[in-house]
């Protein structure tokens, strides 16, 4: 983020990239002398699988911890919540909005439509203090047991 702080993880689809440029700004010299370079894996010691939209989910996302996602044509906007399920093409999100008050219900996503995955950030650790824990049942044991089996693998 700026100031060349640490600020969570993200996962963007390849196809998203156009360009790469070197940062020759202070922001990437002072990131190096922070304690969370280099940056690590969001669960150390445990396979991140990022072949495929599925895989990346099941091997980044926690029950009950915030994310948001990007979708493509849908610019300037991130949906936040905690997983609820995951099948081949869906990705269902118990959504938190921006004064901290949970969805009634689950909303799904097409895993297609992503372009971005958030986790971790700033913003999103400061929506969690506020809005506190997800409603009963919103990371049901179906996303636990998914979880379980991305680890496995």
């Amino acid at each position: 983020m700026d100031g060349g702080f640490f600020d969570g993880h993200l996962a963007i689809r390849l196809d998203e990239v156009n360009s790469i440029r070197v940062d020759s700004s202070f922001e990437s010299t002072f990131a190096r002398t922070q304690p969370e370079w280099p940056p690590a894996s969001k669960h150390p010691g445990e396979h991140v699988d990022l072949d495929t939209t599925f895989g990346m989910l099941t091997s980044l996302l926690r029950a009950g911890e915030l994310f948001g996602i990007e979708r493509n044509k849908k610019y300037d906007a991130t949906w936040i919540g905690v997983p609820n399920e995951l099948t081949r093409r869906w990705l269902y999100i118990w959504e938190v909005r921006p004064d901290a008050s949970w969805h009634e219900h689950p909303q799904g996503y097409r895993l297609g439509s992503l372009t971005m995955v958030t986790m971790n950030d700033h913003y999103q650790r400061g929506l969690a203090a506020v809005a506190g824990p997800a409603p009963a049942g919103a990371s049901p044991s179906t996303w636990a047991a998914a979880d379980r089996a991305s680890k496995a693998r």
